[in-house]
C-alpha cells in the first residue's frame, strides 16, 4: 500500500493507531486481567478482560488482512503462465484464499458455545426459585441480561421483575418500574410455568413494588444515619449501626422490599 496508495496507507495507517495503541492510551488502560502475571497487585490490572472494547480494532484487524491477501492472491495469479487468460490465473490462485479459513477452523472448537446452556439454566433456575410476583435485585448486566432472555425472549416468568440496582441511580428508572408492576401493567402468572411448586395467588398484587411519589423517588439520596437505625422488613428487623451510609441505590432497594412485606 505504501508503493501504490501513500494516501490510503496513511489513513488506515492513523485509523489502526487510533484503534489501537491510541485507545489504550485515551481509555488508560492496565494491565489486561490475565496479562502480565509479573505483576502480582490487581490494582493495576483490569477487573476483567476488556477484549470487548477493542471490537473495531479487530474489525479493522480483518479488513487488512483480507487486503493483504486479496493482494497476495493477485500477485500469485500474476506469476503464473502468461498463455493463460487473467481470469483462469485467477482461477487457478484461488486456493490462497482459504488462508482465510485458518482463524475459522483453529478457534472452532474454543470459541463454540453449541450445547451450552448453563447462562440460561442458571436464570431459568433463578427465575423458578422465586414465588408469584416476587423481586430478584440485580446488580449490573452480567447477572441481569440472562434473566432478561428466558424472560423476554423465551416468556418464562415475566410475573418476576427484575430491578437493576445500578438503574436505580436514575431517575426515570424507579418510576418506570413502579408503572411496570402497577394494577393493570403487572404482567401475570402462569400456573403452567410453575413447575407445580407454586399456586397462582387468587388476584395480582394490587400495589406497584414500590409506592413512593415521583416528587419522593428524585428527593431520595444517600447519607449516613446519625444513630443507629433499626428497619422493620415483615418479621425481620434490619439493624444499621450509627453512621452507616445508605446511597440512594440501597435506599430504593428498602423501600421495595419494605412494601413488598406490606
Amino acid at each position: 500500500m505504501w508503493r501504490t496508495d501513500r494516501g490510503a496507507f496513511f489513513l488506515l495507517g492513523g485509523l489502526t493507531l487510533t484503534v489501537t495503541f491510541g485507545l489504550i492510551f485515551y481509555l488508560n488502560f492496565k494491565y489486561g486481567y490475565s496479562l502480565a502475571p509479573e505483576v502480582q497487585s490487581q490494582a493495576l490490572h483490569e477487573v476483567r478482560e476488556r477484549d470487548y472494547f477493542f471490537i473495531v480494532s479487530f474489525g479493522l484487524w480483518g479488513v487488512l488482512a483480507g487486503m493483504g491477501l486479496t493482494a497476495l492472491w493477485l500477485r500469485i495469479s500474476e506469476s503464473l503462465s502468461g498463455t493463460l487468460s487473467g481470469a483462469r490465473r485467477q482461477f487457478m490462485a484461488a486456493p490462497v484464499l482459504l488462508i482465510a479459513f485458518i482463524p475459522l477452523g483453529s478457534n472452532w472448537v474454543w470459541a463454540s458455545r453449541a450445547g451450552d446452556y448453563a447462562t440460561r439454566d442458571w436464570a431459568y433456575d433463578l427465575l423458578m426459585s422465586v414465588e408469584p410476583y416476587g423481586i430478584i435485585f440485580t446488580n449490573g448486566d452480567n447477572d441481569t441480561f440472562p434473566l432478561w432472555y428466558v424472560q423476554e425472549v423465551e416468556g418464562i416468568r415475566q410475573d418476576v421483575t427484575v430491578v437493576v440496582g445500578q438503574y436505580l441511580y436514575t431517575s426515570w428508572y424507579p418510576k418506570n418500574l413502579q408503572e411496570m408492576t402497577a394494577p393493570g401493567g403487572q404482567r401475570p402468572f402462569l400456573p403452567a410455568q410453575g413447575g407445580g411448586l407454586y399456586t397462582a395467588p387468587e388476584t395480582p398484587p394490587r400495589n406497584p413494588i414500590i409506592s413512593l411519589t415521583h416528587e419522593e423517588m428524585d428527593r431520595v439520596a444517600g447519607g449516613s444515619f446519625p444513630n443507629e437505625v433499626t428497619v422493620p422488613l415483615g418479621p425481620v428487623a434490619v439493624q444499621y449501626p450509627a453512621n452507616t451510609y445508605l446511597d440512594r441505590m440501597d435506599q430504593l432497594t428498602l423501600a421495595m422490599i419494605f412494601d413488598s412485606l406490606e
